[in-house]
């Protein structure tokens, strides 16, 4: 395992720009028909059976919003604080799951590199392992302890060196506003 330097390999901005058009373009597809129903009917309250079990889980109907809408055309059929602000729900994961895979791709795999930047003898790595994680949300415990099983099936079983935490994959991008137009 040869020693080599990590560099970001393309330019981020565009990508993220572009992503964030497409959450926003995401987000006024769902906003905008909510809006546009609320103004086109009066609508119901919340049913009695849902009411109980908000006050059966002591939670106020102040502290919760609903929209109903139905799937063909019409207005809104159950509306409660739709008007007020509140923390939005988990479901807001959806916009940032949209622009992932758009970004991304549904394919795409977390990396997580390893680095020997010395020599093996034996069983010692004589320098430094690097390890260089870009985000991976998976690399729990269990898959570090993994990732640690893999080095030493390689032959390390000890570093004379550092473990060096690389986090270029972190660092902002260089970016010169004027580029674009020379």
């Amino acid at each position: 395992m040869p020693g080599r330097h990590c560099t970001a390999p393309f330019n981020h901005i565009g990508r993220r720009l572009l992503a964030a058009q497409r959450a926003a373009a995401f987000a006024l597809f769902f906003v905008t028909p909510v809006v546009w129903a609320q103004e086109q009917a009066k609508p119901l309250p919340l049913p009695e059976v849902v009411s109980a079990a908000l006050r059966a889980a002591a939670i106020p109907e102040a502290a919760s919003a609903v929209v109903v809408l139905p799937l063909s055309t019409g207005g809104v059929t159950i509306e409660t604080n739709a008007r007020e602000p509140m923390n939005p729900a988990s479901t807001m994961k959806l916009v940032t799951t949209y622009a992932a895979l758009n970004l991304l791709g549904p394919a795409y795999t977390w990396r997580t590199d390893v680095y020997a930047t010395g020599t093996l003898r034996r069983d010692v790595l004589d320098g430094d392992l690097v390890i260089r994680g870009s985000g991976d949300p998976k690399l729990v415990i269990e898959n570090l302890w993994l990732l640690v099983t893999r080095i030493r099936s390689l032959g390390i079983r000890e570093i004379s060196g550092d473990i060096v935490l690389d986090r270029s994959a972190f660092e902002p991008i260089s970016h010169d506003p004027g580029e674009f137009d020379g």
